[in-house]
């Protein structure tokens, strides 16, 4: 087991991400994810804006988001910058299913932050971000997911992520597995 040293603060200073400027041009994958929810890093805008500046023009910049935190100034920000993917923590294409499991999360918050990405892309004629949902599978929301898929279609996503939650019982077979639509209504 690897132990950690306890920190003050939960989030990489900006000073200590901007030590890695110098090294940006090299990489050719940016996942600036953390442990837990990624805009709630006070700097997140500024480190992919940074991000975006200082890597190559063909650098894929990712992160993943519950997208609740989102908002239209936010949202502009991000498809201005052409942030290339959002994955996007959707437990639930049900109200009553997605606010039990996400504590504190308003759904139809979340649905109107989705519509403001869609608008956003349209406004600056783009396709980014590419947006990709995220689900993990669980007893409560398990029979959902046609419903799921079609709500993902809904928004334009075409790739979904599913991911099992049943602790103990995984092994390398059974982490879950990822759909890709191409195309296709549902």
């Amino acid at each position: 087991m690897c132990r950690q040293k306890r920190v003050d603060s939960p989030f990489l200073s900006i000073e200590s991400f901007n030590r890695l400027q110098p090294f940006m041009p090299y990489f050719k994958l940016y996942t600036l994810n953390g442990g837990g929810e990624s805009l709630m890093h006070p700097d997140y805008l500024e480190m992919l804006k940074t991000v975006k500046e200082c890597s190559s023009p063909s650098a894929i910049i990712a992160f993943n988001t519950n997208a609740i935190l989102l908002d239209e100034k936010k949202i502009d920000f991000i498809v201005s910058l052409g942030i290339n993917h959002i994955t996007v923590s959707v437990d639930s294409p049900v109200k009553d299913t997605y606010e039990k499991i996400r504590r504190g999360a308003d759904f139809d918050r979340l649905k109107r932050n989705l519509k403001q990405i869609l608008y956003s892309k349209k406004q600056y004629n783009t396709i980014h971000p590419y947006l990709i949902f995220q689900m993990v599978v669980m007893k409560c929301n398990v029979q959902e997911l046609k419903e799921y898929i079609e709500f993902a279609n809904d928004f334009g996503v075409k790739d979904v992520c599913l991911t099992n939650v049943e602790a103990g019982n995984q092994d390398e077979n059974d982490m879950g597995m990822r759909l890709l639509f191409h195309e296709h209504k549902l």
